[in-house]
């Protein structure tokens, strides 16, 4: 199995409404894509597709239930710059608060080795998971949460953060440090 097919790694096409427009005619609502973050509302049409021109990365709960996604720009566009990574909004059952990339792939081995590597984002999973470390989940961007820390309370005890040297990153692991204690 190759590792985008793991981690069901997808592509969003450059369109501004390939997405709504499909969706739509799967009897799905205008309402309901905007509910589910999907879209985003616009004053001056029925709205677009959130994540055009991205590579997809879902973002699953630990049962593997798909709640979020996240898309990283593939091509920089610098007469329309954006952020190199978007994220759902905060939905119905995506709380960014409570949730880990890559959770239901690593419980298992988080159990087995007995701690948890933490790091900042998906990429920073995907690679060491294709030489064989499967305990490695991100937050979303480098703010760690009770909620986060009480869920892999239940895989280990013992966590390792991995997270960027950069200022956010050391600011992270300080706030993790007091939170984990």
């Amino acid at each position: 199995k190759s590792i985008s097919e793991t981690f069901q790694l997808g592509y969003a096409p450059a369109s501004w409404d390939s997405l709504m427009k499909y969706l739509l005619k799967k009897q799905y609502t205008a309402t309901e894509l905007d509910q589910a973050g999907l879209t985003v509302k616009s004053s001056n049409s029925s709205g677009y597709d959130r994540f055009r021109g991205r590579l997809v990365f879902p973002i699953k709960d630990p049962r593997g239930n798909i709640i979020a996604f996240s898309g990283r720009v593939l091509k920089e566009d610098k007469d329309n710059p954006g952020s190199k990574y978007i994220n759902t909004p905060e939905t119905g059952i995506y709380h960014k608060r409570e949730s880990l990339y890559g959770i239901y792939l690593a419980k298992d081995s988080i159990k087995k080795e007995g701690y948890v590597l933490l790091v900042e984002g998906e990429f920073d999973v995907i690679t060491p998971y294709q030489y064989g470390i499967e305990n490695v989940v991100a937050v979303k961007g480098s703010a760690i949460t009770q909620e986060q820390l009480t869920l892999l309370k239940r895989y280990c005890k013992r966590l390792v953060f991995a997270l960027d040297a950069d200022a956010t990153g050391v600011e992270a692991v300080k706030r993790g440090t007091d939170e984990a204690e």
